[in-house]
């Protein structure tokens, strides 16, 4: 199929789908959910979509935990003399060499977690 025609046909799909809302208010797609369509008192038209409990699962299993990143805020200070005096006294958890990238310092063995917000020691 065409890029074109797959267009076409997500157009055309649009638009039934939005006649359909305004008509009934609702709309259930097997599987997937409701579309359920709001009109505001300032006119404004609202379209929400509530999840049905396959495609909810579905999210789930196909979310792998491997795929989600913890980020943490690494706690160096702005100060350099903060980073030189870390730098020297090496990793608080194994002793290693620090590494400095910019204003942010790693171990090279433990990463930044030694560094990360409320978890220095010192």
């Amino acid at each position: 199929m065409r890029p074109r025609e797959v267009r076409t046909i997500i157009l055309e799909f649009l638009n039934q789908a939005g006649s359909f809302l305004m008509r009934h208010e609702s709309m259930h797609l097997y599987g997937l959910g409701r579309f359920n369509l709001r009109l505001a008192r300032d006119g404004r038209v609202t379209v929400s979509f509530t999840k049905s409990k396959r495609m909810r699962l579905l999210a789930r299993l196909f979310v792998k935990e491997k795929e989600m990143i913890d980020k943490y805020g690494v706690d160096e200070g702005t100060s350099s003399d903060i980073l030189e005096k870390a730098a020297a006294d090496g990793c608080p958890e194994c002793g290693s060499k620090i590494e400095r990238h910019g204003n942010v310092v790693k171990c090279p063995q433990c990463g930044t977690k030694p560094f990360e917000s409320g978890k220095r020691k010192t």
